[in-house]
């Protein structure tokens, strides 16, 4: 197998190289690049093998001896007791294969430019107290604040016509969704869950098409909603380790601004008509354990008190105010 992988790996990345030395048209430099692409992967490929398939000088073991990508010679082996083994041994080879294809066919993370960045109390001004340095303003790696952050509680203004459809607004969209994706299962989030106090949303209601289904709503209202209530286990990214079932409105119907400046209506049903309200709670300062039934709230309030006493732990006890 590595031989193979070794010798295809070789191949492909040199008639790919090659194709850079003559003039090309757009199909031949479409295929170029899918071949330096296939390299990218057949190298990946090697990796995840070779960390498989190496084993010790002795070789007639049955036992799996995982060793470094260089081989025998580049570490010692490392033999695992056999309880700590997760069988299927194939699990090892194909898991470790579909990691490496995955990360070397991964498209591009969207970058949007930055803009200069501002004094402090810009930021404030426009998001809060609580409102993280740069966050309208640089693509960056914003915190998902825990409860019971004050963020959590305070009040959340509209958003101004002249930030609708900037290039503020459209940096802090991205910023939003970066933390969402971030933590596993992530589906929804609220600007003051990343300690922004403003009234705009985002949710992905179906992660194998984020390019339909990454929605951002400006200024969102409910107009309508159903009179039958549907029970669904929630979680949230503020409350880590706090699950339980919350009843909400089959289907709603809303009103928001998109990020270009143009108002809309929707009716939402499923799984988004449960996004939406679940996020749009968060805007009116209300957090799902709020909805949680007395029995449930009761089962799951040993996780809640951990979290409190890990902020108060902190040191930031005077800062809990009326989030609790």
């Amino acid at each position: 197998l590595k031989a193979r992988a070794q010798q295809f790996g070789t191949s492909v990345g040199a008639m790919a190289r090659g194709g850079a030395l003559f003039p090309m048209g757009r199909r031949r430099a479409r295929g170029a690049a899918l071949l330096a692409t296939s390299a990218a992967a057949a190298s990946a490929l090697l990796a995840a093998g070779s960390l498989w398939c190496g084993r010790t000088d002795a070789g007639a073991s049955s036992d799996l001896d995982f060793v470094g990508p260089g081989g025998p010679s580049s570490a010692p082996a490392l033999r695992l007791p056999r309880e700590q083994r997760s069988p299927p041994t194939q699990r090892h080879f194909f898991g470790a294969i579909g990691d490496a294809l995955k990360n070397a066919m991964r498209a591009p993370e969207e970058v949007l430019p930055s803009l200069p960045l501002e004094e402090p109390d810009a930021y404030r001004a426009r998001g809060g107290p609580h409102a993280p340095i740069g966050f309208d303003t640089e693509m960056q790696e914003l915190e998902v604040v825990p409860y019971p952050h004050p963020s959590l509680r305070l009040e959340n203004k509209e958003i101004e016509a002249e930030w609708i459809g900037s290039d503020r607004l459209k940096i802090f969209a991205r910023n939003l969704f970066k933390a969402m994706y971030r933590d596993e299962g992530g589906a929804g989030l609220a600007a003051p869950q990343v300690g922004v106090n403003i009234r705009m949303m985002v949710y992905c209601f179906d992660p194998e098409n984020k390019k339909d289904s990454e929605t951002v709503l400006i200024n969102p209202r409910i107009t309508k909603y159903s009179d039958l209530m549907e029970p669904f286990k929630e979680k949230c990214l503020s409350f880590p380790r706090v699950r339980g079932n919350v009843d909400r409105p089959e289907w709603i119907e809303v009103e928001a601004v998109d990020m270009e400046g143009m108002p809309f209506a929707k009716r939402l049903d499923g799984i988004e008509a449960r996004l939406f309200q679940h996020e749009y709670d968060h805007l009116d300062g209300i957090v799902f354990i709020d909805k949680l039934a007395g029995p449930v709230k009761n089962r799951e309030q040993p996780a809640i008190d951990f979290l409190v006493k890990t902020w108060k732990a902190q040191g930031l006890e005077a800062q809990i105010g009326k989030a609790l």
